[in-house]
């Protein structure tokens, strides 16, 4: 007889704006294991109303289960599937808290990089800061040349302690890309060291 067991586990990573959480199934088998996985991504603006929604309507999924079985007696078949649904909802909401929290602290980080680089482009061109918008074309625009350009990405690597190659630093047009590029470069970075100190 196969001696079988699996364990699921959720996890989520924040990629361009949009939160991705897979869900990934392991099953032993003997000494064997099978790793299956589903991802589905989300736009970050999307789910907070999806979350607010679902733990809206937790309680009325119990209501309802308790309504449907109401004729039944609470025999202990039904005692344990309704613990079974009740635990299974505490244990979404609390994954759901901890989404809310890395939306919210993602978007707070990107908020406070996105103004850190607009000041940071502002004061290396010498220009006023409500030029410097997202869709601003750092070199048609704004009349960065290489010289402010280098001196640019120098400022940045110091203030957030990153390294920007060149070769991404020559994709870059626009102020938002640039910021996008720095955030990228600072989860990674985050990421990184959180995976070392464990």
């Amino acid at each position: 007889m196969e001696n079988r067991t699996s364990a699921k586990i959720i996890s989520t990573t924040i990629k361009n704006n949009s939160l991705e959480i897979t869900n990934t199934t392991k099953t032993k088998q003997n000494d064997r294991t099978a790793i299956s996985r589903s991802s589905k991504t989300k736009s970050l603006e999307l789910l907070p109303l999806e979350i607010d929604n679902f733990q809206d309507n937790s309680d009325r999924i119990c209501h309802n289960w308790l309504k449907a079985h109401k004729t039944e007696s609470l025999c202990p078949k039904n005692v344990q599937g309704y613990t079974k649904i009740v635990i299974l909802l505490q244990n979404i909401v609390e994954l759901i808290a901890r989404i809310k929290t890395t939306i919210q602290c993602a978007q707070l980080q990107k908020q406070m990089v996105s103004e850190t680089v607009g000041n940071i482009v502002s004061n290396c061109l010498d220009i006023e800061p409500e030029h410097v918008t997202p869709t601003a074309n750092l070199a048609n625009d704004l009349g960065m040349d290489s010289l402010s350009w280098q001196e640019l990405l120098i400022t940045l690597e110091e203030r957030f302690a990153i390294q920007i190659s060149d070769e991404i630093a020559g994709t870059l047009v626009t102020v938002q890309e640039l910021i996008e590029r720095v955030v990228l470069i600072i989860q990674a970075k985050n990421k990184q060291s959180l995976q070392l100190q464990l």
